[in-house]
């Protein structure tokens, strides 16, 4: 597995998704991965580090407000990337 990547298991099985970045919200006190499934849709969650491993397991994104603020990261993100384009 790549070092920008993750790997995800649910019950559909296991799957390796791009991570286009990390970052906290102090808001809601939460760290959260935004990453690339394997159908090219943008998806995000929450980032709770393991104790006992440098594994850590990913939660659901709860309310409309940490998307919202999710959203507002992404489309600076890709702003920041279409700005380096030019």
């Amino acid at each position: 597995m790549e070092k920008d990547t993750i790997k995800i298991i649910n019950e559909n099985g296991e799957m390796e998704c791009k991570v286009l970045f990390t970052t906290h919200l102090d808001d809601f006190k939460k760290d959260y991965v935004i990453f690339v499934l394997p159908n090219e849709e943008i998806s995000a969650a929450v980032y709770n580090k393991s104790d006992d491993s440098s594994e850590g397991v990913l939660s659901d994104v709860e309310t409309d407000e940490e998307w919202a603020q999710l959203g507002e990261m992404l489309d600076s993100y890709f702003d920041a990337l279409e700005s380096d384009e030019e």
